[in-house]
């Protein structure tokens, strides 16, 4: 209808002022400061707070790139007191400010570059959907017929062996990534390795199956 209409457009003018903002960060090599907005029960977004807190958290980041993938737009920054790479939501970055007298984090200093560059491909195959965090060796197995989602969701930096009716892959990947991924994938695909994520797995289906087998209709 007419209100969620206009409740888009606002959030996609915001969503572009959010862009200029970081594109001028990153050229200028300065940090940016904001709020992150998550829902409430009530379907509402609000700013997010640290545990026990009262005020909204402010995030200090400094910013390296945007991309776009499965249909959002994210930054890749490196937030402060971490030495990794995170990822936040454009759409869901609040009242983004520039802090010029804040100068970007050297990207020397930050685990996720490869002497001072990030491989965005090959970035974006390892942390599908955008987890943060280090990739790690991971091995699967899945039907055949998966090959196009495979390929779609990882990149073709992987390696695959046809077994049978099936594929074999072996591929760096975020592990959380992977852990949501498998489990959005049922029984098309069993992972391997590594064996925590393996434990994970079954954890998570034995408590789904559960679930289920106690439910009262």
């Amino acid at each position: 209808d007419w209100h969620n209409e206009a409740q888009d457009t606002e959030q996609n003018r915001q969503m572009f002022y959010t862009l200029e903002i970081l594109t001028e960060a990153i050229k200028k090599k300065c940090q940016v400061a904001f709020y992150y907005l998550t829902y409430g029960p009530d379907k509402r977004v609000r700013p997010r707070r640290k545990d026990g807190e009262r005020e909204p958290r402010v995030y200090q980041v400094s910013p390296y790139a945007v991309v776009a993938t499965n249909g959002r737009f994210y930054l890749i920054a490196n937030t402060e007191g971490h030495d990794n790479l995170s990822h936040y939501r454009l759409d869901r970055m609040a009242e983004v400010t520039l802090a010029e007298q804040l100068p970007q984090r050297s990207r020397k200093e930050v685990e996720g570059f490869k002497n001072g560059r990030l491989d965005l491909p090959r970035h974006l195959a390892e942390h599908v959907n955008m987890f943060a965090g280090a990739a790690v060796p991971c091995r699967f197995r899945a039907d055949i017929g998966m090959m196009d989602a495979i390929i779609d969701a990882f990149g073709k930096h992987i390696d695959v062996r046809k077994i049978g009716d099936e594929v074999e892959v072996d591929l760096q990947v975020n592990e959380q990534a992977m852990y949501h991924w498998a489990l959005g994938c049922g029984s098309s695909l069993r992972v391997l390795a590594p064996q925590t994520l393996v434990e994970r797995l079954r954890e998570a289906t034995q408590a789904a199956a559960a679930l289920y087998t106690e439910a009262k209709v």
